[in-house]
C-alpha cells in the first residue's frame, strides 16, 4: 500500500514538469512573436530620412477610426496581394504596426518571405505614434559640433 502514493507522485510529477516547460515555450513564443523591433530613435530618424513607408497592417475600419499620420492602409488580410503595388522596392525600409503588435508581427515575417529586406515592427498604434513622434521632435544626435543653419 506505500507504493500507491509514491507511484501517484513518479507520474504526476513528470507531467506537471513537462507542463511547466511547454507553458513556458508558449508563452515564450508568444512574446517573441508579438514583441516589437526594439532600435534607436536614431535608427528610425535615418529610416525615415531614408524613405520609408509607414504600414497599417488593420481593417479599413480601424483606419478609418485613427491612424498615423502619413500610414498607408494595407491591411494583414490584403497585404501579399496590394504590398507590391504600393511598395514595388524590396528593399525600401517599411515602418509596420497594428493595434497590438500581434498582426504587424505577423506583417512582419510574410513581407520577409516575399523578400523584403527592410522591416521594423513598430508595435501598436500608440507605440508606433509615440516612436514616430518621439523620432520627429528629437533633434539628430552628432558626433562633432553641429552645422550653422547657414553652412547647410
Amino acid at each position: 500500500m506505500n507504493s500507491g502514493p509514491n507511484t501517484f507522485w513518479l507520474i504526476i510529477l513528470p507531467c506537471l514538469a513537462a507542463a511547466v516547460v511547454l507553458a513556458l515555450f508558449i508563452g515564450r513564443w508568444r512574446v517573441s512573436a508579438t514583441e516589437p523591433d526594439e532600435r534607436s530613435l536614431e535608427e528610425l530618424r535615418a529610416w525615415l530620412r531614408g524613405g520609408a513607408g509607414v504600414v497599417d497592417v488593420r481593417s479599413p475600419e480601424e483606419y478609418r477610426q485613427d491612424h498615423v499620420a502619413g500610414a498607408t492602409n494595407l491591411p494583414l488580410d490584403q497585404l501579399s496581394e496590394r504590398v507590391r503595388e504600393v511598395f514595388p522596392d524590396k528593399d525600401q525600409p517599411l515602418l509596420l504596426y497594428c493595434r497590438s503588435g500581434r498582426r504587424s508581427a505577423l506583417a512582419q515575417r510574410q513581407l520577409s518571405r516575399m523578400g523584403y529586406t527592410r522591416l521594423w515592427n513598430l508595435g501598436g498604434l500608440d507605440r508606433a505614434r509615440c516612436l514616430l513622434e518621439s523620432a520627429a521632435d528629437s533633434p539628430p544626435q552628432t558626433n562633432g559640433p553641429s552645422a550653422s543653419p547657414a553652412g547647410r
